[in-house]
């Protein structure tokens, strides 16, 4: 059965909301607690649902997890998403560091995020990301740079094209 009391029915998927939050033997299974018991998809799914429930030190273990067991090889090595999957585990990391006042560490997981992707579209993020990062770090010299190169990156990318140009704007006056 759906055990929608944990996430209220915001679970779009039953089986990752039950494996979540099943019970083994009368006692709660926690995926932080034992990541190495969950595959790829199942941590990162796991790791999704605890930042939408405000579990940020949780899904924060399993990114770590996913990172820890998956980045050491190479991004062209890695198979059936899993590169992917790295890649976000690094943005989302970046997220809760950037949201906890950690901008170096965000800086640092970013950059390892721009290193291991080849999508042209997700790399013009991490690089805007990047400039959003340096820009509220003061450093609008790199801010500029990372920005620029964003904006070289994916001619269609217009979300991140926008708010590239705004946050660049601004650098660039701040640093006159």
């Amino acid at each position: 059965a759906h055990i929608g009391m944990h996430c209220e029915g915001s679970c779009m998927n039953i089986a990752i909301c039950e494996a979540v939050h099943a019970e083994e033997g009368g006692v709660k299974f926690e995926p932080s607690q034992h990541p190495e018991s969950l595959n790829l998809w199942e941590c990162e799914a796991a790791a999704w649902f605890y930042a939408k429930n405000g579990l940020i030190e949780n899904s924060k273990i399993l990114y770590e997890h996913i990172i820890k067991t998956y980045s050491n090889r190479s991004p062209i090595m890695n198979s059936g998403g899993q590169s992917e999957a790295v890649t976000n585990a690094y943005v989302n990391m970046a997220n809760i560091y950037s949201g906890t006042g950690q901008g170096k560490l965000a800086l640092d997981s970013l950059k390892k995020a721009s290193a291991r992707t080849l999508d042209e579209e997700l790399k013009a993020d991490v690089l805007y990301r990047i400039g959003r990062e340096y820009y509220y770090e003061g450093d609008y010299k790199n801010a500029i740079r990372s920005l620029q190169y964003s904006l070289n990156q994916n001619e269609g990318h217009n979300k991140v094209r926008n708010k590239a140009r705004l946050i660049l704007k601004q650098a660039m006056d701040k640093n006159k």
